[in-house]
């Protein structure tokens, strides 16, 4: 193979006698997405958090609109938030917490105790809740769960029990027989009557009424067996008013 022939520099033209220009490599850092030559002015220090959440997401928080629109977020969430709790358990009036708390005092007495602290629990328990509740026994705006709603056996008649608490329930009589001087039981002429057709087992109820004494008592729990009664009460209740919460 032959060599090219030796190259005349006279014979170079202009265009190949221009030198190509060499960008210059300046010493710097970016800031902000901004490149800064080191040297042109006193080096600052690295960049905040601020400048480099701005340089990132391309933002500037001092713009009024961002605060605005995310304001506007926070509102959207804590609406959807309050709107989402409606399943929640809402609070309970005083005199319901008031009455549950002696319940559960009841509950803790007889829990290891024997037959005598039975008797001086249940004392104990009645005299409590006789003291809180007004004369009649009424109470107003209590809250609880539905754990049974229908009509009595071979009646019109409905019958409905609300649980205020774990293993504590205010309830009608389940029976025509039982109810003869009590009238737990509701009318299907009345109001309440229309308001628990549309409730059913498990929704969280809003309920007024009054507690059915028995004897010098203000208050008549139903279980067969005493400890029962003190563990897992449950108390002959006439409502007056019964409606979703």
């Amino acid at each position: 193979m032959s060599e090219p022939p030796p190259r005349d520099p006279d014979s170079d033209t202009e265009a190949d006698r221009t030198p190509v220009p060499v960008r210059e490599r300046v010493d710097g850092y970016f800031r902000n997405g901004v490149w800064v030559p080191r040297g042109t002015e006193p080096d600052p220090q690295p960049p905040s958090w601020r400048e480099r959440l701005e340089g990132r997401f391309g933002i500037s928080l001092e713009d009024r609109r961002l605060w605005i629109g995310a304001a506007a977020v926070v509102l959207l969430v804590v609406v959807i938030a309050v709107s989402a709790s409606g399943g929640a358990p809402a609070r309970k009036p005083r005199e319901e917490r008031e009455f549950l708390r002696a319940v559960a005092h009841g509950q803790a007495a007889v829990k290891d105790g024997n037959d005598i602290t039975l008797v001086t629990a249940a004392r104990d328990r009645a005299s409590a809740v006789c003291a809180l509740l007004p004369p009649g026994g009424a109470v107003k705006d209590w809250v609880g769960t539905i754990t049974k709603v229908g009509t009595v056996l071979g009646g019109k008649q409905g019958q409905v029990a609300v649980k205020v608490a774990d293993d504590v329930q205010l309830h009608t009589w389940s029976r025509a027989s039982e109810d003869a001087k009590a009238h737990t039981l509701v009318d299907p002429n009345s109001d309440v009557y229309r308001e628990l057709a549309d409730l059913e087992k498990g929704d969280q109820v809003r309920f007024s009424g009054a507690f059915v004494p028995k004897g010098a008592t203000c208050i008549h729990e139903t279980s067969l067996f005493a400890r029962n009664g003190m563990l897992t009460p449950g108390f002959v209740f006439r409502f007056t008013a019964v409606g979703p919460r």
